[in-house]
């Protein structure tokens, strides 16, 4: 019965987030998280004797991660905590178990994402440089296996961002070109969505970072690459939502890099198609305050560029409707 129950939640958590994730509902969760809490906290979180341990700690991650996508900050590092803890007490026990072992990569994952979010990079840092260890630990069990080979990618990621929040370009730099070596090793023999999406994703957190080296030619480079790679996902899957936020996204860093690098007006029709689909965001979940805000900070970008870089005859005052 205890097996059947795990079973359910994780399907519930796992694969039905897989279905409700791309149209923005995340939310229809939050009543599954709240009974998955109230029966894990009836269980011995020391308990080695069922296989089925490390799929509790993965669905604690999994409640834990939802409670952050809606923006519930306090109540998501509560769940991490209690996911790396049990999880770490099962992998001092059957350190062989590479289950269990991922298991702990993810709830220190989340851990460190929970620093981050509350602004403490420190502790962040700590975490995430755990997490990235883990994913190497993993691969001498069996260097060969794409999902932890990813892992370790995203270790590597995850202290690139920490370090260009800190300031420090080139150890920056370095994480996300190191990251960026191993998922294109990858792809020479795995071809996913996931896949292009992780690289379209270093591609423009490298545009950053050479943007602020002050390399601003490079950075464009990333910049239009990254953009070409999420339009393209856009284009096989038009109503997954993370698809429209990322691809908005990535038009408009590409928009901004290249102003930079010419200091001229631009056309604004990626401006435009940008607007056009942070709009379509908030009508997909209107709820969502993040994807909101978003939108209404793309139309006073719009218009600050308009003032700045010259105009036509009413583009101001189009520009000043949409921002009000």
């Amino acid at each position: 019965r205890r097996d059947q129950a795990e079973d359910l939640l994780a399907f519930m958590v796992g694969d039905l987030r897989e279905s409700l994730e791309p149209i923005g509902k995340l939310a229809l969760l939050e009543r599954v998280g709240n009974k998955a809490m109230a029966y894990f906290a009836t269980g011995d979180p020391t308990d080695i004797s069922n296989p089925g341990r490390a799929n509790q700690v993965q669905v604690l991650t999994q409640i834990g991660s939802i409670s952050q996508a809606e923006h519930q900050h306090e109540a998501g590092v509560d769940v991490f905590r209690q996911a790396f803890e049990r999880s770490s007490i099962l992998t001092a026990k059957n350190p062989g178990d590479t289950d269990l072992l991922f298991a702990r990569g993810q709830a220190e994952f989340w851990v460190g994402f929970a620093h981050w979010e509350q602004g403490d990079l420190e502790n962040a840092a700590k975490w995430m440089v755990r997490y990235r260890d883990t994913g190497m630990s993993l691969l001498q069990f069996d260097e060969s296996n794409a999902e932890w080979q990813r892992e370790v990618g995203y270790g590597h990621h995850n202290i690139g961002a920490i370090e260009l929040k800190r300031g420090n370009i080139r150890a920056a730099t370095d994480a996300f070109e190191r990251e960026l070596a191993l998922l294109t090793q990858l792809s020479a023999s795995l071809d996913d969505d996931q896949l292009r999406a992780d690289i379209a994703d270093c591609h423009s957190w490298l545009g950053n970072s050479l943007e602020f080296a002050g390399r601003p030619q490079q950075a464009l480079a990333y910049f239009r690459s990254s953009r070409e790679a999420w339009e393209s996902l856009h284009r096989s899957a038009p109503e997954h939502a993370g698809y429209i936020q990322w691809y908005a996204n990535a038009l408009v860093l590409e928009f901004n890099a290249h102003r930079q690098v010419t200091g001229q007006r631009e056309h604004y029709a990626p401006l435009e198609r940008a607007l056009e689909m942070r709009r379509r965001l908030t009508e997909i979940d209107s709820d969502n305050t993040s994807w909101l805000v978003d939108y209404h900070k793309l139309r006073v970008f719009k218009l600050e560029h308009v003032l700045a870089f010259g105009h036509e005859d009413g583009e101001v005052a189009t520009a000043l409707t949409e921002s009000l």
